[in-house]
């Protein structure tokens, strides 16, 4: 047998595959999850807990999962996924009122990359209340707040178990909720170091201060329209959801309560508001304030915030990922910043100085904008399909690009300087107010759904259309006033009217005088 056409052929297959062939096939890259430089692997917490922020980035979509889900009631992962490229993972730790240290471990995966991380707190020095303890602090908010004029009190202060003091009273393994909202509750509520005390809900109730210091426990308070000039949450290292809006308050310190997620603080006197430790917000209502700085760039878990009502001059959201609503209206900003705010689908930005308005990061998901009130010279909402409202009155608007927006239902762009208005693709807009501008004409053929239109105070010369006939509602410049005179000789009534240049006009006006088909 001839081996040299085999011999030749395998070498013919070598030079093809080899790393300097011309048609070497190219590797894939490796899954890998790379962390920020100076990320340690290990991390320890004091007692009171704390929060782990892990910056990395991940060539395939990625997963946070505990390595022991059954003991993982003490931590929290957020988020649990995300798509490949650069991630954030914040592992939150509550706690520990135990008296022994303990320790976890958390796994990231992208594709067949795995990397492990742990972490351990400290034992608590801490010693709970015991029942009899929780007692005298009931007993004492019973005095404290006029106990005796509350609407409901059954059991209070007497023998009996406190799970028999009402429903306003719920005590179960070591720890205690109140629920004592619009109870006709007067004074001062103190329940410092009540370290029992896990919620507190005193709503719609008439008093002075609260102090909630010392309470490692407490994941909830709600002091909504009390009255308070005062409240007092340091140590308070457990609180999530904190309700004190319609109060007083003019300070308001959180620097001990790194795991609070909802923050409503509005209608109060606070001049500044420091949220730098609360890196887990989601949700934050500080409208009707007196705030001039509000420092909020970069939080990537924030969803909704309000802060319309205040003295805010700049306000900048970039790289705020996970918002979906932003009402900064009534403020004073001349810059507003959204890049990055890819998730943002209703934006309330209304009676400010804005001079230019950027909706490029977001606009496919942009379903609400009410940006009346600014200085805004253009607004080019082509192509953002989901708007469904929008509101541009007031402004200085000589050219806004509506093509394609084919959700939107309510349109007002009033007290403008705009000559001309596009709406084609607006398929199902309904209502329209275009009065006050420098308009000559409206073509609304593509609106067949449109009822109600506005256009009064416009440059418009023009006979009234059939196709206007569907309207229900039209307010327009009307370009004939008629009137009734008796003819100086015959004493007879007749029509006369007045051409006042401008307006609309039904065909056969003023000839056949005023009518409407």
């Amino acid at each position: 047998m001839n081996k040299c056409p085999i011999l030749l052929l395998f070498v013919f297959m070598v030079t093809a595959c080899s790393p300097e062939g011309e048609h070497a096939p190219s590797l894939s890259e490796p899954d890998a999850i790379t962390f920020a430089p100076g990320t340690p692997s290990v991390k320890e917490f004091p007692a009171m807990g704390g929060l782990w922020v892990l910056r990395f980035s991940a060539t395939k979509a990625w997963s946070a999962v505990p390595a022991d889900p059954v003991h993982a009631e003490w931590y929290r992962i957020e988020p649990a996924e995300g798509d490949d490229g650069n991630g954030t993972v914040k592992v939150t730790v509550l706690p520990n009122i135990t008296t022994e240290k303990r320790s976890a471990e958390i796994i990231i995966r992208s594709g067949r990359a795995e990397q492990r991380l742990s972490f351990a707190q400290q034992a608590s020095d801490m010693e709970p209340c015991g029942e009899e303890e929780v007692r005298r602090f009931l007993e004492k908010l019973y005095q404290d707040t006029g106990g005796d004029n509350w609407r409901f009190q059954e059991n209070w202060c007497t023998d009996k178990p406190l799970s028999e003091w009402g429903s306003s009273v719920k005590y179960e393994d070591g720890k205690l909720s109140l629920i004592l909202g619009e109870n006709n509750l007067h004074g001062k509520i103190d329940l410092s170091g009540c370290t029992a005390l896990v919620s507190l809900r005193c709503a719609k109730n008439s008093l002075t201060e609260i102090d909630v210091s010392g309470c490692p426990l407490l994941e909830e308070l709600d002091c909504t329209n009390c009255g308070i000039s005062g409240l007092d949450v340091s140590g308070c290292y457990s609180l999530r959801r904190l309700l004190c809006g319609y109060n007083g308050l003019t300070e308001l310190g959180l620097s001990s309560c790194p795991y609070l997620t909802e923050l409503n603080v509005p209608y109060n006197g606070l001049g500044t508001l420091d949220i730098s430790s609360c890196m887990a917000l989601t949700d934050l209502n500080c409208a009707e304030n007196r705030l001039e700085k509000l420092d909020m760039a970069g939080r990537e878990g924030l969803r909704m915030l309000f802060c319309y009502g205040n003295r805010l001059s700049v306000l900048d959201l970039s790289k705020c990922s996970s918002l979906t609503l932003v009402n900064c209206g009534a403020n004073e900003l001349t810059r507003l910043d959204l890049s990055g705010c890819e998730k943002l689908g209703r934006l309330y930005c209304y009676d400010n100085r804005l001079e230019t308005l950027d909706l490029s990061d977001f606009a496919p998901l942009l379903s609400e904008l009410y940006c009346y009130g600014n200085r805004l010279t253009e607004l080019d909402l082509s192509g953002t399909d989901r708007l469904s409202q929008l509101e541009c009155s007031y402004n200085n608007l000589q050219r806004l690009d509506l093509t394609g927006c084919k959700s939107l239902r309510i349109a007002g762009c009033a007290r403008n300087a705009l000559r001309s208005i596009t709406l084609f693709g607006c398929e199902m807009l309904g209502q329209l107010d275009c009065s006050g501008n420098l308009l000559e004409n409206i073509d609304i053929s593509a609106c067949p759904y449109l009822t109600e239109l506005i256009c009064t105070d416009n440059l418009i010369l023009s006979e009234i259309p059939e196709s206007f006939d569907r309207l229900t509602l039209f307010e327009h410049d009307i370009r004939y006033e008629y009137s009734v005179e008796k003819d100086a000789v015959t004493g007879q009534e007749k029509i006369v009217y007045m051409d006042r240049g401008k307006g609309w006009w039904y065909s056969g006006e003023p000839d056949k005088g005023y009518h409407g088909r």
